[in-house]
């Protein structure tokens, strides 16, 4: 086998990769006032989320929403009633810059690692109070340069 001019040189490629990567469990805190006085909270789910994300700097921003539904019992638990209510949050995910730098023309991959789940809830005085927990994991996808040695393909 003959020995190329270009044997073990470094080669710079130009690839599509995970840029930079960040994860987060946000917890989202609620407090809200039933029509009627509230004698014992049934339940609490939350449903119909939505968010989007956008890069600044070496942080993801999250804006979302979800509604937030909660049964409750009032008049000594002799009627009920459901409450709903429309949650807007803010969520700050820190990126771990894998290449060294971000360059401009980066693609934002958002995903939701672990649905809405409401974690908590209680009765306090005349407020419903609780939090929801939501899990993300945030990947910006780019071109980057890899550096390959260089060897002739072999014959057969």
């Amino acid at each position: 086998m003959e020995c190329s001019r270009w044997e073990g040189q470094l080669r710079e490629v130009m690839v599509q990769a995970v840029c930079a990567r960040g994860e987060k469990n946000h917890i989202l805190e609620f407090q809200l006032k039933p029509l009627h006085p509230a004698s014992k909270v049934l339940g609490c789910w939350a449903a119909d989320h939505n968010f989007s994300g956008s890069i600044i700097g070496d942080t993801v921003i999250i804006n979302g929403d979800l509604e937030l539904t909660v049964w409750y019992a009032y008049e000594q638990n002799q009627k009920t009633e459901l409450l709903r209510e429309r949650l807007n949050y803010l969520c700050e995910i820190e990126l771990e810059n894998l290449t060294g730098r971000l360059e401009q023309g980066e693609e934002l991959h958002l995903t939701e690692e672990k649905e809405p789940q409401v974690s908590s809830y209680y009765l306090e005085e005349e407020e419903i109070k609780g939090a929801v927990e939501i899990g993300f994991t945030a990947e910006i996808m780019g071109l980057t340069k890899l550096r390959v040695l260089a060897y002739p393909a072999e014959e057969d």
